[in-house]
């Protein structure tokens, strides 16, 4: 990380690079050939530490770790201990405290934490109103921070629904996107069923208003002309309570 020590304005990373430099060592103050720190080695060292830190999300981790100054003249460090410097943070800009116990000094890389895991695409362009197929749709990676929010990481949660929002090739569905397809439409014949406590009464009915699994719709009793307010529960079935 550069640092320019007459800035006025200093970015907060910056400036606790630059706190880093000094703490570390005076500027002219050259080490020995083979005593100085491997700068490259303790990047790479950190990288590996942050993939194993179980409080980033699932997911396959793609990390980029700023390289830190290559002029910087730290002394070899045996045993670097590695920390956040803001534990809560999940990503994607994460900053990492790097210590040395003894020869004693300290630094800060700035790292990029992209997850990338399994989501359900459109294989080609999907227009409202459509019906989703298995040659519609696709599981590929994508990052999570490019979702939308509730994707779908599995085709059957996605297959037999139908498109809400216009989706273009390669776009992620989200929950917001479908919708169940209607099992009922007005003036539908269809079966209601009430049962409770182990009885089970099954009678005919016509249906008021169109619905989709779980939607709550008016019906009529065919036979008393009574309306009821029912539980639409598969193809021209639905459910009342007694």
């Amino acid at each position: 990380m550069l640092t320019q020590p007459h800035s006025r304005a200093r970015p907060v990373r910056m400036i606790l690079a630059a706190l880093a430099v000094l703490a570390a060592a005076p500027a002219a103050a050259a080490l020995p050939a083979g005593t100085n720190q491997n700068l490259t080695a303790l990047t790479r060292a950190a990288a590996r530490w942050l993939r194993r830190q179980p409080h980033l999300k699932e997911g396959k981790r793609r990390i980029r770790i700023q390289p830190p100054d290559p002029r910087l003249n730290l002394p070899r460090c045996s045993g670097p201990e590695f920390s956040l410097l803001n534990p809560a943070a999940a990503g994607p800009r994460i900053t990492i405290r790097v210590r040395c116990p003894r020869p004693a000094w300290q630094l800060f890389l700035n790292a990029r934490v992209t997850t990338w895991v399994p989501v359900v695409v459109a294989r080609r362009a999907l227009g409202v109103g459509m019906r989703i197929t298995r040659g519609d749709i696709e599981v590929l990676e994508r990052p999570l921070r490019t979702l939308p929010p509730s994707p779908l990481s599995r085709p059957a949660q996605a297959l037999g629904r139908i498109i809400r929002i216009g989706l273009a090739p390669g776009m992620a569905l989200g929950a917001a996107a479908l919708a169940s397809p209607l099992l009922i439409r007005p003036g539908e014949r269809l079966r209601i069923v009430a049962a409770a406590d182990g009885l089970r009464v099954s009678m005919a009915g016509i249906a008021m208003q169109a619905g989709r699994r779980g939607a709550r719709i008016l019906v009529r009793n065919a036979s008393s002309g009574r309306v009821l307010r029912a539980t639409v529960t598969g193809p021209h079935r639905v459910r009342v309570g007694f």
